[in-house]
Formats: C-alpha cells, structure tokens, sequence
C-alpha cells in the first residue's frame, strides 16, 4: 500500500509541475533559513559547554559590573563551605605585542591569573605541567596559536618571552586554543603572584577596586543557588569596614551577585567585560524569525494544496465509493504532502551549504558547511521536517478525508470545511508576517544609520588610536615633543594626544570630591580619562571655561570636568576650585569644563566625567588625519615609525569603527532583518501567484464571456486583483500595531534614538503591495489577454 500511495504521489506532483515547483522553493528557502537560524540560535545557547563544570561555575560581581577587587575569593572561601575552589583572572596592564628575540607579533587580550584557573577551566596542554604552570611570579601560559607565532613547531617550555618591554616571563606552558563558544577571551595568561610582585600593599587589600574577574566553582547546583540567598549580608560583611550601610548598599544596589557563566553571553552586557556579549532578546527575535519563516512556507503549502482538491475531489469521491476509508485518503495526501517537504528539505541542504559563507558574513560567525551533515543538524532538519508536514500536511490532509461522496463527486465547487474557509485568512497572515519584518528591518536600519550619523561632540572622523608599548611608549611618552614633530612633518597628520584608553569602550569609574568638601565626604563617582594636553585639540572637544592643559604650567594634576560632571558636583563656577581624586589621593585644580561629548555607547546618557593630567598615564596615541586619502597618510606614520623604531609593530584602529563594534548586535540584527525580509517577499510572492493562476484557472469561462460582452483588458485585471489587494490592506492594517508596539519598545533601548515617523509604516506596505500585484498581474494580463473562444469551447 505504501508504494502504492508513493507511485500515486509522484504521478500527481509530475502531473502539476508548477505548483510542485513553487511549493519546493517556497518550502526550501524556508527551511534553509530557519536551518541557519536555529543552527546560530543553538551556537549561542551553547556557551560555555565546552567546560566540563561550567554547570558548577558562577562569576561573582556587583550588580553593574563584571569585575571584583582581588580578596573578594579569599573572603568567599571563608564564609562559603560549599566553594570547591576559587579562581581570578585580572587584567592589570594592557599588552598587545609579544617579544622574543627580534620577533614583535601581535596578540590578544591576556590576564593574570590563578593557577587554580587550570583545573577549574579543565584547559587542556600541549605543553608543559598543568599543575604548577601558574604558582611561579613571571611565569606565562600561552595558547597555541600564539606559541605557533611565536615559536613555529618548537616546544617553548623554558625560554623567556616579553609583553611591552616589561619584565620577562619565562613560559611554563601551551594549552589548546579556546572554544569559539565562551567568554573568556584570552589568549595568554600571566601568574597572578607576578601581579603582586607589581603591586603595593593598599591595592592588594583594596575592596573598592575592580580589577579582576573572580570565578567560584560550587560543589553543585544547588549550592550555588542557595549561596546566591546570601550574597547581600556578605556584601555587607565584605564592605562594612569601609562604612557602608545596608541602606546605602540597598538604594545603590551594590551587591554582590553570583552570575552562572552559561548565562553571562546573553546576559552579561556589564561593565568592564572581558569582550562584547550578546543579548538574549536576539535569541528571541531570532527565533521568532525562524518561526515565522516556517510559518509563511507552511501557508503556502496550504494554500496551494487546498487548490488542488477541486482537481482531484472526484478522484477522492470514487476512493470512498469503491471502499476507501478515511484513513486511506489521509494517509495519501500526507504521504504526498511528506514527499514534498522531503525534496524541499534536500534541496534546502544545498541551499543551506552555498549560503553558509554569506550567512556566516552576515552574523560573524564560523559554521562550515559540512556541519550541515553533522548528525545533530540532521536531526534538527528532521524535526523541521515534521513540524512542516504536521502543520501544512496533516490538518488538510485530515480535511480532505472528511469530504462528502455527493459533494466530492460533483467536482465543481470546493466542498465546505474549516480548511477552505481560512485560505483567505491565512493569506492575511502571511502577508501580515511580511510587512512587519519589512517595517523592522525599515526602522532599525534607520535608527543603526542615526547612530553613525549623530553628532557626538567630537570629531571621530579621520581620527586613529595607536596601541603604545616597549620604545614606541618611551618616545611617544617620555620625548614626546620631539616624537610629534616627527609625526606632524608627515602631511596629513593635523595634531596628536597621548590619553589612557580607547574612547568609545568603557573607560574606567573613579572617586572624586571637592577639597573643601572632604570632612562632609562627598565623594562621586565619574568617567575618568588621564591625557596630555593633545587631547582637546585632537577630538576637537569645545571648551565652555576655563583652558586646556598647559605642559610648561601644570607641573602637577589638574582637571578638565564635562557638563555633566559639573552638575553632579553642584558647582555652577568649578573652574579654580581644588578637587582630590581617590584613586591616588592626589589633590590638583579644576582649570576647565568642556562640552558634553558622547564617547560610549548611544545606549546611555553621557556620564559625568573628569580628565586628569597625566601626560605619563597612558597607554594610547590618538592620531588626527586630514585629506582625502586616511590610508595613505596611516602607511607614511608606519613608515616613519619603522625608521625611527626598528622592529616596532604599529596596532592601530579607527575611532569610528571602533564604536561600531559598539553596536555589533544591533547591526547583525540589521542585516538579518533585510535578508529575511527579501525571503519572506519572495515566498509568500510564489504562493499569491500559485493562488492566482488557480483562480484565472477557475474563472477562464467567466473572463472569456466578459471579454464576448466587451469589458476591457483593465476591468478584468482589477477584478482577478482586487481581493489580493484587500487581503493585503488588512494584513498592513493587522501588522502595523504590532511593529509599532515591539520596535518603540526596542527604541527605548537606546537614550538616542530616531522618532516613529508614518511614513515607516506605510512605505514597506506599499512597498509590499506593489510586488504583490506584480506577482499578481502576470497571471491576470494572461488570461485578459487570452481568446476568448479558447475558454469557452470546452465544456
């Protein structure tokens, strides 16, 4: 019976080839980007699996950042019997290039860390001991592929490496490069007795400074969860001999809280990060992508499967009348329904495999083609299978069983039941679908185009930022008015500051109080860079009182405060009063207010800030270009750098791509949207014009007797158009509060952000009305245009 029903299938699928090949499109580009999806959206879910405990593993953390202060571990032992073991990673100093002999090669962020690191990770060697590569000051662990740089083939346990002319670090191990999948984001560790070799006893006690990522593995679930309880009374056990309240604790919400690294991707956008995370609600937004793709192919199956039961309702009448039960015809068509998905879903594997590099350039990832053929992945195809066929297949499928013999026989109308009567409703749906990822990927484009176009307060146009390290910082630094009048001979290069820090990543959070304000303890948190006296003039920053840094004058620290630094500090005239930071306790004079200028994220307000003199504090050379060509002036600074400094590797980047990293999620959702915007368009086009040439097929007589009583090629176009085009009206009226209500709710994400203007909304309706009706017209000019006697003769 099965092949009988199989033979059945394919005669019949052969015998309707265009409504055949639109079905296996619509269904193949269907399940080939919800595979895709779903095979990202399970990257990302997978985070941190790698990690043999990572069930077991919390990262304990205030509630707004990422780091803690290095006798947070200590203190979690003493109170926490359930801690097996406890591990942290500090990154005290930022290296960029490693040196041995004369190699300098670029390489990744690095920590310090514990060597209980080692077996909480599970890292696994190539070379070396596992169980002492960290216990020793000035030891390192590398990852493989900086070894390879490094050192080719050879085994490099024993030889001596540096990190920016700093000390030599003698290195004791190779581990296995780290999985995609994690956010730990390393590719050299350092022993954390090197960092207390480095520093002073104050900052080795400190509870107030964040510098290291502090990570506890439990003796089970469970005690995680119940330790979790606990963390506010030993937040304020921890800080209680610094003076802080439960009050204060509460209304800052300072706690400490323990965050399970399976959660921190999707979860953890906190300060001070090891890399930029992403963000659960584009798993979900993804998702639902996924879905609904599914969804607008499984219409279209419906759809063109319910119009070909007019054709075979007197093939399912005689089944029933020569002794076919229900069961029998049910089992037919979702045998035939089956063998469609199935073809679709090979072609999809193909379509899958061509589209792997331009989706994996779309959302930054890396999947290879042939994990398509990894027995999970086939496994989610097969589950996308029968979700398709169950949802397409089997509810019409069971329909058709249930038509009456008379009825079915008569074969001139469609017999009555819930499946015919929702065709139209399920067209609304499908187009409702459409127009609202349109309207997204309209909106969000618009306000990604907003972020890079927005006025910021300084000039990040043309504007690069040099990594400073070994004999480049001591020139740069230390003779630094000879190293710039190098650099400013070369043409193009208009003026450059030294500063601590990239601007547009996090930068650092400080305490500082006005001097005649200390005894009441005012202390506030700000922003706070440290710079030379290039820094104004190089991002252009306005000054509203008061004067820049001056070298020959400011022979001690001195400050710049931003507008909203000033507000905090409830001063309208700040410029002469003192001001002490609590970094250093050093106490120097406020000489200016500048402009409020955005150097983070437009997801947030622009904080108080402060910008102190420290002309030797600093880590990175901000250079300002002018002309027409940016990447040309960038090779002659290499060049002369070369000239003057041998050896030196010039790691530099562009200010404004650096703040596009910034909005990397958003950006990729961007992308995403437009694709599967244009996919959506196209598969629910293929099902409208498969409806169409049904319904010109249908109505041939019709149009060819109002063709005999004179009506015009226009008059029969509108009326094979007009119910599409009603359908459409009302599935833009459906989709329009609903794209209104998600994408001002993910507006509000962001502190800067475009209006909702009407034209948003109206425009991808149009938009998808226009090439609706093209797919529409095609059919409907053929059979205006046809003879009229060529559909009437027949009977």
């Amino acid at each position: 019976m099965f092949k009988n029903y199989l033979l059945i299938a394919l005669r019949n699928l052969l015998r309707n080839r265009t409504y055949t090949l639109i079905n296996l499109l619509g269904l193949a580009i269907g399940i080939s980007a919800s595979l895709l999806m779903l095979m990202h959206i399970r990257q990302e879910l997978s985070f941190e699996n790698s990690f043999p405990k990572h069930k077991r593993i919390s990262r304990a953390s205030l509630h707004e950042w990422a780091k803690s202060s290095l006798p947070l571990a200590a203190e979690l032992e003493k109170n926490f019997p359930t801690i097996e073991q406890t591990a942290r990673l500090g990154q005290h100093r930022t290296f960029d290039v490693a040196m041995f002999e004369e190699k300098h090669i670029p390489v990744g962020k690095g920590y310090m860390a514990d060597q209980e690191v080692i077996p909480m990770f599970d890292l696994e060697f190539v070379y070396g001991s596992k169980n002492d590569a960290l216990t020793r000051p000035y030891t390192i662990v590398l990852t493989k592929s900086v070894a390879e740089k490094l050192f080719g083939e050879e085994n490099p346990i024993g030889k001596s490496i540096q990190f920016g002319g700093m000390d030599d670090l003698e290195v004791t191990g190779v581990i296995e490069n780290l999985p995609a999948n994690t956010h730990l984001n390393f590719e050299y560790l350092i022993s954390m007795p090197t960092q207390y070799d480095w520093l002073d006893e104050d900052s080795e006690e400190s509870r107030g400074w964040m510098s290291v990522y502090t990570y506890v593995l439990f003796r089970d679930a469970q005690a995680m969860q119940e330790a979790e309880k606990e963390m506010q009374e030993f937040t304020y056990q921890f800080f209680k001999d610094r003076g802080a309240t439960r009050e204060e604790l509460a209304s800052e919400q300072a706690y400490y809280e323990l965050h399970p690294i399976s959660s921190i991707h999707l979860d953890g956008n906190r300060e001070q990060e090891m890399g930029k995370n992403s963000d659960k609600v584009y798993v979900y937004i993804f998702s639902a992508l996924a879905l609904l793709i599914i969804l607008i192919a499984s219409v279209n199956f419906v759809n063109l499967f319910s119009t070909q039961v007019i054709k075979r309702s007197k093939e399912i009448g005689l089944r029933k009348v020569i002794g076919a039960r229900r069961a029998h015809i049910f089992w037919q068509f979702l045998g035939e329904g089956l063998v469609v998905t199935l073809l679709a879903a090979a072609l999809s594997l193909l379509l899958c495999m061509l589209l792997v590099p331009i989706y994996n350039d779309l959302a930054e990832l890396s999947i290879q083609p042939l994990d398509l053929l990894r027995l999970d992945n086939l496994i989610l195809l097969f589950v996308i299978v029968i979700v398709i066929v169950l949802m397409s297949s089997g509810a019409p499928s069971f329909a058709i069983s249930g038509f009456s013999v008379m009825k079915a026989i008569k074969g001139n109308q469609l017999p009555s039941s819930w499946l015919m009567k929702s065709r139209k409703k399920l067209v609304v749906f499908q187009f409702a679908i459409s127009i609202f990822i349109v309207i997204s990927a309209l909106v969000i484009n618009g306000q990604m185009e907003y972020l890079q176009n927005k006025e910021l307060g300084f000039d990040k146009e043309q504007l690069i930022s040099v990594r400073l390290y070994g004999s480049l910082w001591d020139e740069a630094v230390n003779q630094r008015e000879v190293f710039r009048n190098e650099l400013n001979r070369i043409p193009g290069v208009v003026s450059i500051a030294n500063t601590s820090g990239f601007l547009g990543n996090g930068l650092s959070v400080e305490g500082i109080r006005l001097v005649e304000e200390k005894d009441e303890g005012h202390e506030y948190s700000m922003r706070c860079i440290r710079a030379d006296e290039g820094l104004i003039p190089t991002l252009e920053l306005q000054l509203l009182q008061g004067r820049n840094f001056q070298p020959k004058a400011d022979t001690s620290v001195v400050f710049i405060i931003n507008e909203n630094a000033a507000d905090a500090l409830n001063i309208e005239d700040p410029v002469g009063k003192m001001a002490e930071s609590s970094t250093n306790g050093d106490k120097g004079e406020i000489i200016g207010v500048v402009k409020n200028f955005n150097y983070a994220s437009l997801h947030y307000e622009v904080d108080p800030m402060f910008i102190e003199y420290r002309p030797t504090w600093v880590g990175t050379m901000l250079i300002k270009m002018e002309g027409s060509d940016p990447q040309q002036t960038v090779a002659q600074i290499e060049d002369k750098l070369n000239t003057m400094l041998p050896g030196t590797q010039m790691l530099y980047s562009f200010i404004d791509e650096e703040m596009q990293e910034m909005y990397l999620a958003e950006n990729n959702m961007k992308k995403m949207l437009l694709m599967f915007s244009v996919l959506a368009i196209i598969i629910a086009c293929l099902g409208l014009f498969g409806l169409t040439a049904y319904t010109v097929a249908q109505r041939s007589k019709e149009i060819g007797i109002r063709k005999v009583l004179g009506a015009s090629l226009g008059s029969i176009v509108f009326l094979l158009s007009k119910d599409y085009l009603k359908l459409i009206t009302l599935a833009f009226v459906v989709a329009v509060p609903v794209a209104n209500y998600f994408l001002r709710e993910w507006l509000q994400s962001f502190a800067y952000h475009i209006p909702m203007i009407w034209w948003m909304y109206t425009l991808p309706g149009v938009l998808v009305l226009i090439i609706a009706l093209l797919a529409v017209s095609g059919q409907s000019l053929k059979a205006a245009s046809a003879n009229p006697v060529e559909s009437l003769k027949d009977e």
